[in-house]
């Protein structure tokens, strides 16, 4: 059970008395429950003065349990009727607090608290889910009434108020069984629900006493010697204290004297003073001694020493002193009425408390008879022993038990939350009705979230109210966030004393996980290091400032948590977490905006990360594809901080605006797709339409918004309204700036999240944004206006290899821009309030903060198991071991897996069976079960799959290989069956004279895969046109790692350097590489120093002299690789040979081109011989179709100056053989087609498909290596190969760069790819599981 304690009896007058004393002891004797039984302990913030030695006192008591403190509206004191309102706030407050506890059991110690201090306690005010117990002490003022309630009205009505309340109690725990009684003589209770549950001694039976010695000490530091009378408790009117002084005054002078009076515990002041007035009568007034409040030990001592033992007492409901006095052996006298008799059970030990001689003879009796006291002492430690705090919790604990069975039977109990995400999913709704409940106790109207507001009938109340409701709020969440003990503390790192995003973001998580329960620090740091926190905004923000001081001490070692935002994303110095122990790294809140992450990054997040959380969905899917294999986590970014923004009533907008006006705030940023947003402006309106748009953004180098606006104004005569603000705002200004907003446009091209939409949306502002990003985790055709949109390639500094983003279509972007403009405010409102409550329903910092912890428990969880789970097993159908770009590619990516791999192969056709290759048959790595060519019901593949048991299935697609529907019948078998699909779709473009094998018809089956691989941007698209976009991803086409490629590139013949400049329309092609287009013969990228060219002695293809037939020119060596097949574009490169001949220029061409089993390659070369013939290049042409291996291949590429793909139009996905030829080292050329669009960065582009283009591209190659052989010509032939030709070089067309980047290489080698494919499998095994 979850049992709330309600212990303001710790903090409370009281606390010094026996109700703060029997607080402790139950606590403490509760101890052994703790392991069945979670327990919460209820504190007042109120009572702020004893509030930190409650929280000491209750975790020395009870370690196990919670701490809540929950705070009410103050003054609450009972003694002032115009606390009244306040307090019946309160009480509601303090109920409503509790029950989002979600407790079994509720128990208050003390419910007759808060008449002189803030203490608030109710039962039955709100109706309730759980049930509530309440210890009864006695009804002393109910019975007693002229002593304490008829002199004082105010009193009486807080007194009778608290005992209606009492009877709301669904038990009783009567302290004695004459207060059980008592109760049920004078209450109208239920008799069976009175338990007894008798008290115990505040020593435990058998742990001794103190010794001589020791008592001695605790004498002396009072100023006392042994032998007194001893009294403890309070001077109120029951105690009867001043008969007992009028006793101790009649005794004789010798015992006076002998035997002072001394009486230990709290007195008022007048009370002492009457007390000190009557002791006058004695032989010595001075031996009357009032020690006041003493700690346990010195208790203890005053027990041990004293001679006798009185407690006078006419009416208690137990009389625990008077037990723990016989507990120390000491000889008790006292009262014969109420519950002493019970706990002395001696009745020669009691006395009648009105009479002043009966008092005065037993302490005469007690003081001067050794027998009689002996019989007192001895008496006293055997009845003891019926009493004991154990014995105590163990009733309790029966009757909290018996009692919540009950409930639960008799009670229709409303259904409650099991799991923390079904308790925050109605967390917001009970919160509002609850807010109705205070609005008609105020008898005035509080609609929505009460928070912040200040409105009659009383601001300062309702001020108060509002802080009460959110601090309350933040300690329920600690309370109930009691899973995150192991995940405390947690460092945060990033900056977070800014403006900037990043430190908006730590600031708020941190602040989020410490509304969590979870101990936080906060450290100042950024991608390039530490940095001093500004000390301004530490002082104005010192909650903040207290996570910022606990940095010095919770440093990165010592942290459960270690999580950071920065940027760049530092993380290699983080602590080495070894053997599943230690420090949590993690990224938080981590956010990414375009399609590929840099190769380093995911090096280095998989070495030194636990985990990752992201901003949204996007970011996550964007790290699983490239390849992270920490867990990754969606976090989100809340949004409730805007909520807090006020907006700044003096800001205005400097210029003026028409009457309806569109919105946009970002950076302007390339990414932000402010160009597409003035085409489209431009488009929809002219300077007639009543319409403006309002851009709030900041100077910064990639913003170029003032030279594209002046581009769209150039194209649209008429066009219309722009004001463009770049002032820097505060988030108040910001926020009066969107004020003036209609709608806010966002036509990204990638966004982590987009917090700006967000925010307008919390503002009933509608939104417009491109279908794609971070914020479509809570963007949709009904929350905001949709952009369409394509893939491109991401143009950023960057340039990762394989990035994309998402290219907004003009269209789409103008007519949802009218669509706005002319909606009605009804069916605005309808999307942007669907919008805004689903925000608040799950994008708060709290449920950022909640999703975060919960990873960590979840990494830390199996950080600890590591080990425990084998690696899951792969089946990899493909071709294999034929002649066939897939089966290489398949090839050279197995040969890296670490994974235990089975190949499904296709049966080998007559000629593939007479390659000389390794086919994996006979080790049992490769079993032959399924036709290529489309024919095969795959149902032998199925079967053999089954028997195999992988956990993934990788599938190489191309439309010759298979059926369709067989296809489609596999794919859904085998995610019925649990396992992770994959497919690598070869090409996408359905072949335009066979309907039956378009991917359309499978789309389902597809669907349900968990990755459409694509290796191009065009393959996207067609995918994306058919309806699939969330389980794709773009995966490079592998290169192979060869050693004598990279002093291949430091020695390999470079064009012109001025031959380069990039054409106008390379930028459509290369969008991301425009900087990077013109070579710089000095851009080292390997370092090394030249080796000798690697080639094969034993192919005669090889061996080439420097010169032609036509004399001692320099010849260019070229070579075209690949199949030999129709579309790779080899007649046409045959021909630019010719026009290169005919003008003068020698070069020779290696046609390292394979014949493929198919007819339309034999063809093809007997068609290339005859050309050559034609044109007479038998001489100029060497045509090799045999298929050589992998390292026969890079030998003669690599021994060539350039290697050209002249393909023509294609619709492969990509070319195998082009990156043969940049892992050789060899400068390739290609044809601007699509195929080639993945390698631009390490390829030259040709100007063109045709001959003539193809001959002009070469030419910068003809005049590089005259130069590099000038030196070497007779002066004759340097003038010959000088004088002008009509082919001149490709100026201002050629473009690309030859030499790609390290992390260009590092993100193409196929260990590279496997690793990442291997990392992503792991990723979707674990989410299937």
């Amino acid at each position: 059970m979850r049992i709330v304690l309600d212990c303001q009896s710790l903090q409370s007058a009281s606390r010094k008395r026996g109700i703060g004393r029997y607080t402790r002891c139950v606590l403490n004797a509760l101890r052994p429950y703790a392991a069945n039984h979670e327990f919460i302990l209820l504190l007042n913030a109120r009572l702020s003065s004893t509030l930190d030695q409650a929280r000491f006192e209750a975790a020395e008591l009870l370690p196990q349990a919670q701490l809540a403190v929950f705070d009410v509206p103050a003054p609450t004191a009972g003694r002032s009727s115009s606390n009244s309102l306040r307090r019946d706030l309160a009480e509601l407050i303090r109920e409503q607090f509790i029950a989002e506890l979600r407790p079994d059991v509720v128990h208050v110690f003390s419910l007759f608290e808060g008449f002189l201090d803030n203490v608030v306690t109710s039962i039955g005010r709100l109706p309730s889910s759980y049930p509530v117990s309440s210890t009864f002490f006695d009804l002393i003022p109910l019975l007693n009434p002229e002593e304490y309630l008829d002199d004082n009205p105010i009193f009486r009505d807080f007194y009778l108020k608290q005992v209606e309340q009492m009877k709301q109690s669904q038990r009783l725990l009567a302290i004695s069984a004459f207060s059980a009684q008592e109760a049920s003589d004078n209450l109208d209770y239920p008799e069976r629900h009175i338990v007894e549950a008798p008290l115990g001694p505040m020593q435990q039976h058998g742990s001794g006493s103190l010794s001589d010695q020791e008592a001695d000490l605790q004498l002396k530091g009072l100023g006392l010697s042994p032998n007194f009378i001893l009294y403890v408790g309070g001077s109120d009117r029951r105690k009867n204290l001043p008969r007992l002084v009028e006793a101790w005054c009649s005794l004789p002078a010798d015992l006076q004297h002998t035997y002072p009076l001394v009486m230990a515990g709290f007195m008022p002041e007048e009370d002492i003073a009457q007390l000190k007035g009557i002791a006058q009568e004695a032989v010595n007034p001075d031996r009357l001694i009032l020690l006041g409040q003493v700690s346990d030990a010195q208790l203890r001592g005053l027990y041990r020493g004293c001679s006798v033992f009185v407690f006078p007492s006419w009416h208690e409901g137990f009389g625990l002193p008077a037990l723990e006095a016989m507990v120390e052996g000491v000889a008790v006298i006292a009262a014969n009425t109420s519950s002493l008799p019970e706990v002395v059970g001696l009745n020669e030990a009691l006395f009648n408390p009105f009479d002043v001689t009966d008092i005065a003879t037993h302490l005469q009796r007690a003081l001067t008879d050794p027998e009689f006291r002996q019989r007192l002492i001895d008496h006293g430690n055997v009845h003891s022993q019926l009493f004991s705090w154990p014995r105590t919790a163990e009733t309790t604990v029966a009757c909290w038990e018996e009692m919540q069975e009950a409930f639960s039977e008799s009670v229709s109990k409303v259904a409650q939350p099991q799991s923390w995400e079904d308790w925050m999913a109605g967390y917001e709704g009970r919160l509002n009705d609850f807010l109705d409940v205070l609005s008609e106790a105020l008898r005035a109207p509080l609609s929505g979230d009460l928070r912040g507001q200040t409105k009659t009938p009383d601001a300062s109340l309702l001020q108060d109210i509002a802080r009460v409701i959110e601090v309350n709020e933040r300690e329920i969440f600690k309370a109930r966030a009691c899973e995150f003990a192991n995940i405390s503390p947690w460092r945060v790192e990033g900056p977070f004393d800014s403006s900037y995003s990043l430190a908006l973001v730590n600031r708020e998580f941190a602040s989020a996980l410490d509304a969590c329960g979870v101990e936080v620090a906060l450290h100042s740091t950024e991608g390039p290091g530490d940095f001093a926190a500004d000390p301004r905004f530490l002082k104005a923000h010192p909650a903040l400032a207290a996570m910022h001081k606990k940095a010095v001490d919770i440093t990165p070692t010592h942290a459960a948590v270690l999580s950071r935002n920065l940027y760049p994303p530092r993380v290699a110095d983080m602590p080495q977490v070894a053997d599943g122990h230690g420090t949590v790294n993690t990224l938080h809140c981590w956010g990414w905006e375009e399609g590929a992450v840099p190769v380093q990054w995911v090096a280095d997040f998989n070495a030194h990360l636990t985990g990752i959380t992201t901003m949204s969905r996007f970011v996550r899917k964007v790290l699983i594809d490239a390849g992270v294999k920490a867990p990754v986590d969606v976090a989100g970014i809340g949004v409730d901080h805007w909520l807090r923004v006020t907006p700044d009533p003096f800001y205005s907008v400097p210029e003026q605006l028409k009457a309806f006006v569109f919105l946009h705030v970002s950076s302007c940023f390339p990414r932000k797709g402010v160009d597409v947003l003035l085409e489209a402006y431009g488009q929809a309106f002219t300077g007639d339409d009543d319409v403006s748009l309002l851009i709030k953004t900041f100077p910064n180098p990639h913003n170029r918004v003032h030279e594209l606006l002046a581009s769209a104004q150039e194209q649209h005569s008429n066009y219309p309204h722009v004001v463009i603000v770049e002032k820097d705002l505060s988030p108040e200004q910001l926020k009066a700036l969107m004020t003036v907003g209609d709608a806010l446009v966002a036509p990204s091209r990638g966004e982590g999240y987009g917090l700006p939409l967000a925010e307008a949306m919390l503002m009933d502002i509608p939104v417009i944004t491109t279908a794609y990003g971070g914020q479509m985790d809570f963007c949709s055709d009904e929350t905001a206006w949709c952009v369409d949109f394509d893939f491109a390639t991401a143009d950023t500094h960057f340039a990762l290899p394989g990035s994309v983003w998402a290219e907004p279509r003009m269209e789409s972007l103008r007519a949802q821009l009218l669509a706005v403009r002319s909606s009605t405010r009804e069916v605005v409102l309808t999307k942007v309030k669907t919008a805004k409550a689903m925000l608040l329903e799950k994008h708060t910092w709290r449920h950022v903060a909640q999703r975060a912890a919960r990873a960590a428990l979840s990494w830390q969880e199996a950080e600890q198991s590591k080990g425990d789970k084998p690696v899951g097993r792969l089946a990899w159908i493909s071709t294999w071991g034929t002649r066939c770009g897939i089966a290489t590619y398949s090839e050279n990516l197995v040969a890296h897996a670490s994974w235990p791999i089975k190949i499904f192969a296709s049966e080998l056709t007559d000629s593939d069976k007479t390659l000389d290759v390794d086919t994996d048959e006979q080790s049992g790595a490769c079993t032959r079960c399924w036709d290529s060519g489309g024919a095969d019901d795959l149902q032998r593949l199925g079967c053999e799959l089954d028997a195999f048991a992988p956990a993934a299935v990788v599938i190489q697609f191309n439309y010759g290989f298979f059926d369709l529907s067989a296809l489609a019948g596999l794919i859904e078998n085998q995610k019925a069956q649990g396992r992770v699909v994959l497919v690598v779709l070869h090409s996408t473009q359905d072949p335009p004279d066979m309907p039956e094998r378009s991917l359309s018809l499978i789309v389902p089956a597809l669907a349900q895969c968990d990755r459409l691989l694509v290796h191009g941007v065009p393959d996207l698209n067609r995918l994306k046109a058919i309806g699939l976009t969330d389980n794709t991803a773009l995966v490079p086409h592998g290169i192979l790692e060869w050693p004598a490629a990279k002093a291949r590139r430091i020695s390999a013949l470079l064009p012109e350097q001025g031959a380069l400049s990039p054409p106008a329309e390379s930028a459509k092609f290369a969008q991301s590489h425009l900087s990077e287009a013109t070579w710089r013969l000095d851009d080292d990228v390997d370092g090394g120093e030249a080796s000798t060219r690697a080639h094969d002695p034993q192919s005669s293809a090889l061996q080439w002299d420097s010169t032609s037939k036509l004399g001692a020119r320099p010849v260019l060596k070229l070579a075209s690789f690949g199949f030999f097949l129709p579309h790779k574009g080899l007649s046409e490169l045959v021909e630019a040979v010719s026009i290169l001949k005919k003008e003068g220029f020698a070069c020779h061409l290696l046609m390292l081109n394979a014949q493929y089993p198919a007819e339309a390659s034999v063809h093809a070369i007997c068609s290339a011989h005859e050309q050559l013939k034609t044109l007479g290049l038998e001489a100029d042409v060497t045509i090799d179709t045999a298929f050589y291996s992998n390292e026969q291949c890079l030998q003669r590429l690599a021994a060539v100056d350039v290697a050209v793909f002249p393909y023509q139009e294609t619709g492969e996905s990509a070319s195998g053989a082009v990156r043969h030829a940049i892992a050789s080292g060899t400068p390739v050329a290609v044809t601007p087609l699509a195929i080639f669009q993945d390698v631009h960065a390490a390829t030259y582009t040709l100007p063109g498909c045709t001959p003539e283009k193809i001959a002009a591209g070469l030419m910068p190659w003809i005049q590089a290596k005259q130069k590099s052989q000038a030196l070497l010509l007779p002066p004759e032939i340097a003038a010959e190969n000088k004088q002008s030709s009509s082919v001149q070089p490709a100026q201002g067309e050629l473009s690309g760069k030859h030499r790609p980047s390290q992390d260009w290489l590092e993100s193409h080698f196929y260990r590279g790819i496997t690793c990442r494919l291997e990392n992503l499998m792991a990723q979707l095994s674990h989410e299937s599981r």
